[in-house]
């Protein structure tokens, strides 16, 4: 290995480490920390911070995406086909509450319209996920329908069960965890009979 590749290394591991310290201290408080506070909790100076990202933007865009890489296994949700409708809805509210519970305090810069490319890549790519798992989950109600209802009625569940509602429970409401998971899963049994 060179010496530049060497260099080219170590910048590619202090952006992972600084994105990965910002996207902690953002799990931690909603608040995201100034470069002092995340230089210290990072390990690389706040000179080296702003060469390696340019601005303070860089950094949150960073700590976004590596924040939904991180969460992105929580899509998967332990729902057998050949579990119940109760015990599916119960798992996805359960699950995907987990998912959501996990963003909340994220939300915020994710949907910023000044956000780059790529955190609305990786949301874009979340919510694809999300969505085929819904549709795997859900398959037998799903085919039961017709075509033209099937796409109208898996929209419904994305969006019964999806981060925008969590959000207006958790945060707007302020309900408890339990009690959004209760909800979630009412509103998807409804959608489902």
């Amino acid at each position: 290995m060179t010496e530049l590749d060497g260099r080219v290394a170590r910048s590619i591991r202090s952006r992972v480490v600084v994105a990965e310290a910002w996207a902690a201290r953002v799990e931690a408080e909603p608040m995201p920390p100034d470069m002092e506070t995340l230089a210290e909790e990072s390990g690389v100076s706040v000179r080296s911070i702003y060469r390696l990202f340019g601005d303070n933007r860089a950094v949150v865009d960073e700590g976004v995406v590596a924040r939904l890489r991180a969460v992105r296994p929580l899509v998967a949700v332990d729902a057998p086909a050949r579990a119940s409708l109760a015990n599916r809805c119960e798992a996805v509210a359960v699950g995907h509450g987990a998912l959501h519970e996990a963003l909340l305090n994220f939300r915020f810069f994710a949907i910023d319209p000044t956000a780059a490319p790529v955190v609305t890549k990786a949301l874009g790519s979340l919510r694809r996920a999300r969505r085929a798992a819904l549709s795997s989950i859900f398959e037998r109600e799903l085919d039961r329908l017709g075509s033209d209802d099937r796409p109208a009625r898996l929209d419904a569940i994305e969006s019964a069960s999806g981060w925008g509602t969590w959000h207006g429970l958790r945060v707007d409401q302020r309900l408890a965890r339990t009690r959004a998971q209760d909800i979630v899963e009412a509103e998807l049994r409804a959608i489902l009979r």
